[in-house]
């Protein structure tokens, strides 16, 4: 899947950091190259990443008709999901 870009709204952008301690900086990270794991969810799609520190993290979005994700929400992985991550990119 090609994404153009990312599209915040000021809103979200302050109840990830506010809520779940995730900055934009991390999910920009993930969305540049550091998504190993998509899938697609009744709501959009769940990207599985990590980060260069090596945080877990799952960002929630939407795509646009042009392409561009708009971030729902996004948070550390679960257990289940860290387990899941890394079995599917061996990593």
């Amino acid at each position: 899947m090609r994404i153009e870009g990312i599209r915040w709204s000021y809103r979200v952008s302050e109840k990830i950091e506010r809520k779940h301690r995730v900055s934009r900086s991390e999910v920009d990270e993930l969305f540049d190259g550091n998504i190993g794991h998509l899938r697609k969810t009744s709501s959009g799609y769940a990207a599985y990443g990590r980060t260069e520190a090596g945080r877990y993290l799952a960002v929630f979005f939407r795509m646009t008709t042009d392409r561009w994700a708009k971030i729902l929400t996004a948070r550390d992985m679960e257990r289940r999901e860290v387990r899941l991550y890394r079995k599917a990119t061996g990593k």
